[in-house]
């Protein structure tokens, strides 16, 4: 045999054995023609779901009451909060629980399968954590594989070294390998994006935005004033060929858009939050519900969510767009939907423009329904970390509504009391209806609200990469429209600004800075015009669906104890 021979031999050979977690390679994307690097996340059986729908056909014939369990069990309310959601404050087992709930196996479970018998849930390097997937060995390009040989702990290291090593091979990446990356990110950065990398979102088979987040006006979830959550750095992205060391490289492999496994623990001074972050990063790490059925719609879930274990590990979760209530069988969700005595969102109705209304939701009178609804959006949201404890908060709830009922379309939450004067936490435009312009409306209306109270608000910082565009694109309309409405004479101040538009100061000023115009004197900010900005702008008759102020009923929100505050 020749050296060639033998090394073929061996490298098929190396190529046969089942991938582990770490190794990097580069996979063909779904339209089979890009092609991009990734690392393995997970590992499961490829006949993962058929034994699973076998196993729920064997569970409903010998027990009628586990059919019907999701109507009963499926409100997701108080009493399941503590099995469901308290995923990193219950120690070791709550993460053994949400880790079987995601479906993972221990490495035993698969020694005895091949290579194609094992799917592989993948992170694409520098991409939302929303595109990772489960695909089949054939997707994967073996000629361009890369093994570790470390414990799993290192593997987020490994990972990363081999992807330089790959990246070194082919020179640098090379120009396929930057317009792949170019295609998969250009959604999330404000450019269109081409078809090859966009999600299915709806239960038309077409093809939805992998980048869609952008339209649903950013998903805002940040850190609010009592600490609810804490803020993300922004990941950079690992570009194929670069110069970075091995340490910062292990980091940013698995990092990009909203991926913080391996990194965002790494800096915390604090050795119990560590503890946690790790705990929470490896929990989340893998989407634990494939799908939803929503209404008319069946749409691919983008993030981990915290559903109770019975429902988790579910290739398709059904939700009731009335009431929220979740169920796994469709007999099921086909009984309830023929008798949910609910056709709208809970609440009052305090918006109502044609066939568009917007609910008025206390969380503490609405548990159940705000924490399903809290659920619901995780699919969605990345950093959301509020799905309990809802009372603190008012829900209000955008609804198409028709002969049917009232759909919802989206929503946003704001604190009851805020002492940092936020007028929104979490915002969310459903996928189905995303790139219709309801998210600057959702915007527009928590402004309009802000108006109603006479307290200037702003959205609760930080804002995330994709809320940042939303928020300047909203701002920077809402500034120059009024400028031009207004000349020289009529010396308009920044205070007379944020009276009129909601907005606060802060954010006027960064907003115009950015165009430009704004100037310092004397120690004060003051507004320089530049006509030919806002000429440029009008000229592009940009259209903006916005909250109709005339439509908004509306003179305080709810308050639980005493009814309405006038």
């Amino acid at each position: 045999m020749t050296e060639t021979s033998a090394a073929d031999t061996s490298s098929d050979a190396a190529a046969s054995k089942p991938l582990e977690i770490g190794d990097v390679c580069r996979v063909r994307w779904r339209d089979g023609k890009t092609s991009l690097l990734a690392a393995v996340v997970e590992r499961r059986p490829a006949d993962h779901w058929a034994k699973r729908r076998k196993q729920m056909r064997l569970a409903g014939s010998s027990s009628s009451s586990a059919a019907g369990g999701g109507t009963a069990g499926g409100g997701g309310g108080a009493s399941s909060s503590a099995a469901a959601g308290g995923g990193t404050a219950d120690g070791s087992g709550s993460t053994k629980r949400l880790a079987s709930a995601a479906g993972l196996y221990e490495a035993g479970d698969l020694s005895a399968l091949s290579a194609s018998e094992i799917h592989y849930y993948v992170h694409y390097a520098g991409h939302d954590r929303r595109l990772d997937e489960w695909i089949p060995l054939e997707r994967c390009e073996l000629a361009t594989l890369q093994r570790v040989a470390v414990p799993l702990s290192d593997a987020a290291a490994a990972a990363a070294a081999a992807a330089q090593q790959i990246a070194a091979e082919e020179g640098g990446g090379g120009a396929a390998a930057n317009a792949a990356s170019a295609a998969a990110t250009g959604g999330a950065s404000g450019g269109a994006s081409p078809s090859a990398v966009r999600r299915q979102s709806s239960a038309g088979g077409g093809d939805g935005p992998a980048a869609a987040a952008a339209a649903a006006a950013g998903s805002t979830e940040r850190r609010s004033s009592r600490g609810r959550g804490r803020p993300r750095k922004a990941s950079p992205i690992t570009i194929p060929g670069s110069n970075q060391g091995s340490s910062d490289a292990a980091i940013n492999l698995l990092t990009g858009g909203n991926w913080h496994g391996g990194g965002g623990h790494a800096h915390s001074t604090d050795p119990t939050l560590a503890a946690l972050e790790r705990e929470h990063e490896e929990v989340t790490k893998v989407k634990n519900i494939s799908k939803i059925v929503l209404g008319r719609h069946e749409i691919e879930a983008w993030y981990f969510s915290p559903y109770p274990q019975e429902y988790a590990n579910e290739e398709l979760l059904y939700v009731c767009e009335y009431c929220l209530k979740y169920m796994k069988r469709k007999r099921t969700f086909r009984c309830h939907r023929r008798d949910c005595p609910h056709r709208r969102p809970p609440g009052r109705e305090i918006y109502r423009e044609g066939s568009l209304s917007v609910f008025e939701i206390d969380g503490k009178d609405h548990r159940v329904y705000c924490q399903n609804l809290c659920l619901l959006a995780k699919l969605f949201l990345d950093h959301k970390t509020l799905y309990y404890d809802v009372d603190p908060f008012y829900f209000y709830v955008v609804a198409e509504v028709d002969e049917e009922g009232a759909h919802i379309v989206g929503y946003f939450s704001k604190e009851k009391v805020s002492a940092e004067e936020y007028n929104l936490a979490c915002i969310l435009t459903f996928p189905q209806y995303q790139k219709s312009g309801y998210g600057k409306f959702i915007i527009s209306l928590s402004y309009e609200l802000s108006k109603r109270e006479g307290k200037p608000g702003s959205p609760e910082k930080p804002l995330s990469d994709l809320g940042k565009i939303s928020y300047r694109s909203y701002w920077t309309h809402i500034l120059l429209t009024l400028l031009s409405k207004h000349t020289e004479k009529d010396n308009l101040q920044i205070r007379d600004i944020s009276e009129m538009t909601g907005i606060k100061t802060e954010d006027i000023i960064s907003t115009l800075q950015s165009l430009g115009m704004i100037k310092v004197y004397k120690g004060q900010h003051a507004v320089f015009v530049k006509q030919d900005i806002i000429k440029k702008y009008l000229e592009l008759k940009k259209e903006m669906r916005l909250c109709n102020s005339d439509c908004l009923v509306w003179t305080g929100p709810i308050n639980s104890d005493s009814g309405r505050k006038d």
